[in-house]
């Protein structure tokens, strides 16, 4: 086989399927909240939320309740249960632009 081929065949690593952005994106803010709160980071994630949906930005609380959910799923799912049915696209998949990571209020 040439060395042309290795290349194309062994461009991805074999657990990099696929190329996610949003989740990514997520992973990394949920990330980056936990290196600045600690064990609490899921609690303030989960405030910001309640208080992104109680000011009307539903992006906003769409944003927080995903880094709440990478946080503590648990958590996240009872947020769910008091607040059914908020779909909306924290990807800015209508601009192809990722939004800008909300800042936490400690």
């Amino acid at each position: 086989m040439s060395a042309r081929t290795m290349r194309k065949v062994c461009a991805r690593p074999a657990n990099d399927n696929t190329v996610d952005r949003e989740s990514d994106a997520l992973l990394h803010a949920a990330l980056r909240h936990f290196a600045e709160h600690g064990l609490a980071a899921a609690s303030r994630a989960r405030k910001q939320a309640e208080t992104a949906f109680f000011s009307g930005d539903r992006r906003g609380y769409h944003w927080w309740l995903e880094i709440c959910r990478a946080l503590d799923r648990r958590m996240a799912s009872e947020m769910d249960d008091y607040v059914p049915g908020i779909e909306v696209d924290v990807t800015g998949a209508e601009t192809g632009n990722l939004p800008e990571t909300p800042t936490c209020k400690a």
